[in-house]
């Protein structure tokens, strides 16, 4: 058999697709793969305590097991695995501001709908139609024109624009 990889994650969408992906990005294959979905259950440390249903528990955790097509060497999986975790790093920021997103969508919709004319009918229809599940927002940021700059405005990037590591959500 293959090599094995094995993740434990916080429950959100995408993240089979993430993986499937990102191993299809590196031309390697999934043999076979395993995806449950627990309810944890932690002590006053964050040690885990007891497993439940996912349906219903306030902490959810994904755990992913994959057998690759083929066995890779040491040097190799590392590889791997860094790439995996910043490709689900990407997926849990995006599905983490998934929400303030629509809404930014929402109020740019309400905004565009304040305008007169069909370029603002059809701008409107066209946001509309993104917020009704045919987008997957994955970052969202305003932007502030000084002039011929355009710069991103500080502490307004959400999703994958949101910088890594400090706290995202």
């Amino acid at each position: 058999g293959g090599s094995m990889i094995s993740l434990v994650v916080e429950d959100a969408p995408f993240l089979l697709s993430t993986i499937a992906g990102a191993l299809d990005g590196m031309q390697l294959g999934m043999a076979n793969h395993a995806y449950p979905e627990f309810g944890v259950v932690r002590d006053d440390s964050g040690a885990i305590r007891a497993l439940r249903p996912a349906r219903g528990a306030d902490e959810r955790q994904t755990w992913i097991h994959v057998e690759l097509t083929r066995r890779l060497g040491a040097d190799r999986l590392d590889e791997v695995a860094a790439a995996l975790r910043a490709v689900l790093d990407d997926a849990l920021r995006a599905t983490g501001d998934f929400d303030a997103m629509r809404a930014r969508a929402e109020d740019i919709a309400d905004e565009l709908g304040r305008g007169e004319g069909a370029d603002a009918d059809e701008a409107t229809a066209f946001v509309r139609w993104l917020i009704d599940d045919h987008f997957v927002f994955l970052g969202a940021a305003d932007y502030v024109v000084d002039g011929a700059r355009v710069r991103p405005d500080a502490g307004s990037a959400l999703g994958v624009l949101h910088p890594a590591g400090d706290g995202g959500r």
